[in-house]
């Protein structure tokens, strides 16, 4: 799906694979830093090599998506994580009822 943004450049939403996974945990890594307020820093080489892998590990989840948006000539500028979250609920005199949501996160 493409996209116009600004005047004269364009993006492109689409799936996530795997060569998009080291930009997207550097993503992942500023924002937390945004939202925590801390201060720029490193990732430790093992969060990195745990965030690789949970992110590896939905792209073939029929339950989640990543989606990036990337600028030719430029690269990854976004990226979000979308899934689908299942629940039982808490009551057991609720019978087979399971409740779904769908989730964006880490956009």
């Amino acid at each position: 799906m493409g996209k116009k943004a600004g005047r004269d450049n364009r993006f492109l939403v689409r799936e996530a694979v795997a060569e998009d996974l080291p930009v997207m945990v550097d993503f992942l890594a500023k924002l937390a830093l945004h939202v925590s307020g801390a201060p720029p820093q490193s990732l430790k080489e093992s969060e990195r090599d745990r965030l690789l892998q949970v992110l590896r590990k939905s792209l073939p989840d029929p339950d989640k998506l990543l989606v990036v948006a990337d600028v030719p000539d430029v690269g990854l500028v976004g990226m979000g994580y979308l899934y689908v979250w299942r629940n039982q609920g808490i009551w057991e005199q609720a019978g087979e009822v399971e409740f779904t949501s769908g989730i964006i996160d880490d956009v």
